[in-house]
């Protein structure tokens, strides 16, 4: 891994584009580089700001990471606003939300995400009903 971080990091010099930050990010996230694969993926966003997986990413490492969460629901917005069907998005912002205690969000959001194919999403849109119906 550490091969393709270096080769990522040329990359970026000889041809910073939103991809190349994007897979340096993704590259630095499997080597739990949480802070330096953030900073790549602000590049990338800032080059491209409809790059919709890296916003995705960063709402994921503000909320579960870094613990930011302003910063993680900002990203999950503007992820969810450029592809408001991306399963995978909207299961990750329904256990944001339920991480938060709330479960109304999270409610919609895992409905969203059965939806648009996450059956996984079904499993945590029972316990939320569950835990809301005990209220």
């Amino acid at each position: 891994m550490e091969g393709a971080l270096a080769a990522y990091q040329e990359a970026v010099t000889i041809f910073g584009s939103s991809c190349n930050y994007y897979s340096l990010g993704s590259c630095l996230q499997a080597l739990g580089k949480i802070e330096e694969a953030v900073e790549a993926w602000k590049a990338c966003v800032d080059i491209d700001f409809t790059y919709n997986a890296a916003h995705a990413n960063l709402a994921h490492a503000y909320a579960f990471v870094l613990k930011k969460p302003e910063l993680a629901l900002n990203h999950y917005d503007i992820a969810l606003f450029m592809n408001p069907e991306d399963g995978q998005t909207l299961f990750h912002c329904g256990v944001f939300f339920e991480s938060m205690g709330k479960l109304q969000a999270a409610t919609k959001m895992y409905e969203d995400a059965v939806a648009n194919g996450i059956d996984h999403a079904q499993k945590k849109l029972e316990s939320v009903r569950e835990r809301l119906s005990a209220k």
